[in-house]
């Protein structure tokens, strides 16, 4: 009987708690260092795409088609746009220098890379 209601009385006591789940999108680094211009290659479609800091979140704006968020991914330098197509964008790092110098942007079955421009 005093096990039954010590088992009670944890049950109500957590039951009082709100639990949290993890957060839907991973911060996988500082926004700035994606901040700049890529320039697509052997597309007609995109010509350039510009990434910009904004109250801490990525914009991405393909040519002057409209800047949409880009929100991070699970997985490190994804992010997903709030556009119409929720395309992904996957940024490249120089393996030795770990700096930002492309991207590749995945939108309708087409993946279109980019390198950034200095």
């Amino acid at each position: 009987m005093k096990n039954l209601l010590s088992c009670l009385f944890l049950l109500a006591v957590l039951g009082t708690f709100s639990f949290t789940t993890a957060p839907k999108y991973l911060v996988t680094s500082a926004p700035e260092e994606y901040a700049g211009t890529y320039q697509f290659k052997n597309t007609e479609f995109i010509t350039n795409f510009v990434v910009k800091v904004s109250d801490g979140a990525l914009y991405g704006e393909a040519d002057s088609h409209g800047s949409n968020k880009l929100l991070p991914q699970d997985k490190p330098d994804v992010f997903k746009s709030t556009s119409q197509y929720g395309s992904l964008v996957t940024f490249k790092r120089d393996p030795s220098t770990r700096k930002v110098v492309g991207l590749v942007l995945h939108i309708m079955d087409t993946d279109m890379e980019a390198v950034r421009k200095e």
